[in-house]
């Protein structure tokens, strides 16, 4: 692989922030330490305005075009200048609590945007999943090395997808670059498609459990008002047999029928 290739499949310097606070950074000094410019300066310059407001984001800007990057020669070659375009990516994401957690990347801007995404949401999982809440020293410096090997493993696989196409001029690179960017958006399409469908299905399986909880409170509320209908009519039935009964046998303890009077004995007359 030429250098140039090399280039432009390489992250030259990548951090982690949380808010204001710089957590974990990655620096290729093969390639940073032949800049003309002062690149920390510059992303921390562009940090700040990137995070003057609080959002979940994945963007990225340009910080400087045509940066000389000095290379030494090899195999008796004379040293050469390479220009190349610095392009700043970053991935906000902001937390329930109001934490602002900020990764950026310094690559060439020929770099594919698709595959830096795809490793700054690589890297964003593996620390909410694994390191977020943890203080721990051990830890932190263990998400430093676990980070470099992302972005290690990351460019291996470019470069390796790459080589296997074959390319050797510049045009083919560009040619190759633009059906690789295609292919990437394709996968990466294909993944948000999947995520949406397991989403769905998801939100399916939580309204089907909300819709049999509310069928199951549906029927007791109707359980409830039959038999307080039932007890209702009841009441109003018993009520009238009881007034009709009484007119009877007297209100209101039916006394005439109850405990009726004894019959008077007729008064014989003397002679």
């Amino acid at each position: 692989m030429s250098l140039e290739q090399e280039l432009d499949s390489s992250v030259y310097y990548a951090a982690l922030s949380l808010n204001s606070t710089t957590l974990y950074t990655y620096d290729n000094v093969n390639f940073t330490s032949k800049l003309n410019v002062n690149y920390s300066e510059l992303v921390s310059k562009n940090l700040g305005v990137i995070n003057s407001v609080q959002e979940t984001r994945i963007n990225s800007l340009k910080l400087a075009d045509n940066v000389v990057m000095g290379v030494t020669g090899s195999h008796g070659t004379s040293p050469r200048n390479i220009l190349t375009n610095l392009m700043l990516y970053y991935h906000k994401k902001l937390m329930k609590n109001n934490n602002l957690i900020t990764i950026v990347a310094l690559c060439n801007d020929r770099m594919l945007d698709r595959f830096v995404y795809n490793l700054m949401e690589k890297i964003m999982e593996e620390y909410l999943t694994h390191f977020y809440q943890t203080e721990d020293g051990a830890l932190s410096y263990e998400f430093k090395n676990r980070m470099r090997d992302l972005i290690v493993d990351h460019e291996l696989k470019l470069r390796q997808l790459t080589a296997n196409y074959g390319a050797t001029t510049t045009h083919e690179l560009d040619e190759i670059r633009d059906l690789m960017s295609e292919n990437i958006d394709r996968i990466l399409n294909r993944g948000e498609n999947l995520n949406s469908l397991i989403n769905k299905t998801s939100n399916l399986n939580s309204s089907a459990g909300s819709f049999r909880r509310r069928t199951v409170m549906v029927k007791r509320k109707i359980w409830w008002s039959n038999i307080k209908f039932i007890v209702l009519v009841s009441t109003v039935v018993l009520f009238v047999i009881y007034l009709f009964v009484g007119l009877e046998c007297g209100l209101p303890f039916y006394t005439k029928c109850l405990h009726p009077s004894k019959p008077s004995q007729p008064h014989q007359k003397t002679i």
